[in-house]
């Protein structure tokens, strides 16, 4: 099993392969660890009335750090997104706003785990040199943007043809300045099977009673 030496990194990467691609199960969520332990269900109050805000719970921490991700499983993440918005955070530190340093990614030495890994979006948190880094391993560093699929040209053809998109709900996740995300969600909608023509639609003339 792989060791990272980042816990921070090590949290990006469980992002990716437990909330998002879903490949890692079950997703973890401090409720039920406090539940069990006698601590209440509410993460967010045991949080406050620990005085743990603005910081890892404990019990969230020793799972991330205990959890073994497989070699087979790391190669099989080909893209992060690092922003203060990811929901592991959420999970980790319930009472955190993405305002401070709590989980800033310092050293890249854990890259070498991703041995496919292609692009970083929200690269723009890591600082010149960090991008840098990326760069010289032909990761693309990309920027965490909110509309289109920056640096993808064929996947904005591939959306433009199979349909409209649509954004819902864009509200943000964190409300802070030193990250981006939001809960914004791309559904594509297509043309119903059965569509009808205008053409073939008769109006009646006046004083004829419809049909």
């Amino acid at each position: 099993m792989a060791r990272f030496k980042d816990f921070n990194f090590k949290l990006v990467v469980v992002e990716q392969l437990m909330y998002i691609d879903e490949k890692l199960t079950p997703q973890f969520s401090p409720a039920g660890v406090l539940k069990e332990k006698g601590l209440g269900d509410a993460p967010w109050e045991y949080a406050q009335e620990h005085d743990l805000a603005y910081k890892a719970v404990p019990e969230a921490r020793e799972y991330f750090e205990s959890l073994e991700l497989s070699d087979e499983l790391l190669a099989g993440v080909e893209e992060l997104c690092m922003d203060g918005g990811d929901q592991v955070y959420q999970e980790c530190a319930p009472v955190w706003d993405g305002e401070d340093d709590l989980f800033d990614i310092t050293p890249l030495d854990d890259l070498v785990l991703l041995p496919n890994l292609r692009r970083v979006l929200g690269s723009e948190f890591l600082g010149p040199d960090l991008a840098g880094v990326l760069e010289s391993r032909d990761i693309t560093a990309d920027w965490a943007v909110l509309f289109g699929s920056a640096g993808r040209p064929e996947e904005d053809a591939r959306k433009a043809e199979s349909g409209r998109e649509q954004r819902l709900d864009p509200r943000p996740l964190r409300v802070g300045q030193r990250h981006t995300r939001t809960n914004d969600r791309l559904i594509r909608t297509k043309p119903p099977e059965t569509a009808v023509s205008l053409a073939s639609v008769r109006l009646p003339a006046p004083g004829e009673e419809e049909v």
